[in-house]
């Protein structure tokens, strides 16, 4: 997913990535992601766990502002009991997702 951080785009605006439905592994799941935050106007990028409807309060992921021209990894622990799904919340910023067991 990219979104273009310059004109025509205005502050706050949002987007988001909802991933289809996993089920979690035995020995558990990691989710590992590429992200690109280059820029004045960089905001927020927020990482969810979504269990059924119900949306983790605290992201399970999250960083702000500039971090470069680079795209960089990240990764986080799956702790979820069933089926998950996970949903990127973010303004203004490029991200790849892949999930390992």
């Amino acid at each position: 997913m990219y979104l273009e951080t310059s004109f025509p785009q205005k502050e706050n605006d949002k987007a988001r990535l909802i991933s289809p439905e996993y089920t979690v592994a035995s020995g558990g799941s990691c989710l590992q992601f590429f992200y690109h935050m280059w820029g004045p106007t960089i905001g927020t990028l927020n990482v969810y766990l979504k269990e059924g409807d119900v949306i983790h309060g605290s992201p399970l992921w999250a960083l702000k502002d500039d971090q470069g021209d680079l795209w960089r990894p990240a990764r986080a622990t799956i702790k979820a009991t069933g089926k998950f799904q996970v949903k990127k919340k973010k303004a203004k910023t490029c991200i790849i997702i892949n999930f390992f067991v």
